[in-house]
């Protein structure tokens, strides 16, 4: 073997294992954005309609609310301005034996 294939043939196994731990990184940083939702500006984005997310106002409240057409729903009974609340995130999911 030639020290060029050589060459080539160590490059090509370090490129391998790089690419086994990028990917394995990748799915570590996703797997830790799942577990640990963002604030989400309205600007950005919506939830979907009806689903049941973690809402913020400017004063800080927190409550647990629901989209709907244009307004923010708290237990299905309080309306809230579009303008009250300025970020969202997904509620985490619900314990496995719970």
């Amino acid at each position: 073997m030639t020290r060029q294939e050589q060459l080539n043939e160590a490059w090509c196994k370090y490129m391998g294992k790089c690419s086994t731990e990028i990917m394995q990184a990748l799915a570590f940083a996703l797997r830790w954005c799942d577990q640990h939702p963002r604030w989400i500006s309205v600007e950005d984005e919506l939830p979907e309609v009806g689903v049941a997310v973690l809402t913020i106002t400017p004063r800080g409240t927190q409550r647990v609310g629901y989209y709907e057409d244009g307004w923010w729903l708290a237990n299905y009974i309080d309306l809230v301005r579009m303008g009250s609340i300025t970020h969202w995130m997904p509620l985490p999911a619900p314990p496995k034996n719970g």
